[in-house]
């Protein structure tokens, strides 16, 4: 099963569900009971700022939808393990947690730069074979490996189908195709 994790889910162009429509999902987990990740690509009207009770007076950095669930809580993802303690580590040196105060000091002294590290409100959550299911019986997901460029990519409009170019040239028309085949 662990070949989801460190991965990112690629939606396939036509996923009817609105919370996930061309969505990218950097997973951090992805055990038998159960799955949990972050929509990369989707941000929000809102800059950290905004939100968090913290004394914070950097540079504007956005805030991504993580998912449908627990919209109430702010989650992070970095790659600078070297200077953020706490955390588990996903893959290729991105990290899930840590203290999102220790990183908002760091960026506002300028030893780490605002686009290593994504901050998130909510997660996209799976139960017990749920993500499973989607992506081997439904065919809504396909999986890309979770390179740290597309994950902290800065123009969310890109990383869709830069992961599409990740899996290959037979996958690139999809770039292409409508939203919605009924309306072409």
């Amino acid at each position: 099963m662990d070949e989801v994790s460190g991965n990112l889910l690629v939606a396939e162009p036509f996923l009817k569900d609105s919370n996930f429509r061309r969505s990218v999902i950097y997973m951090c987990s992805h055990e038998e009971e159960g799955s949990f990740g972050f929509i990369i690509n989707r941000r929000l009207k809102i800059d950290i700022a905004q939100i968090t009770a913290f004394n914070y007076a950097g540079p504007d950095i956005p805030v991504y939808e993580g998912g449908p669930v627990q919209k109430d809580t702010l989650h992070m993802v970095h790659r600078v393990p070297d200077l953020l303690q706490g955390g588990l580590l996903i893959s290729n040196g991105m990290i899930h947690g840590g203290s999102i105060e220790d990183a908002l000091e760091l960026i506002e002294k300028k030893l780490i730069q605002p686009f290593d590290v994504k901050f998130f409100i909510g997660y996209s959550g799976w139960g017990a074979g749920q993500l499973n299911k989607e992506i081997n019986e439904d065919h809504s997901w396909l999986i890309s490996p979770g390179w740290p460029d597309i994950v902290f990519h800065t123009d969310e409009t890109a990383i869709w189908p830069d992961a599409i170019r990740h899996l290959g040239k037979e996958y690139e028309p999809w770039i292409h195709f409508p939203i919605d085949p009924q309306l072409n």
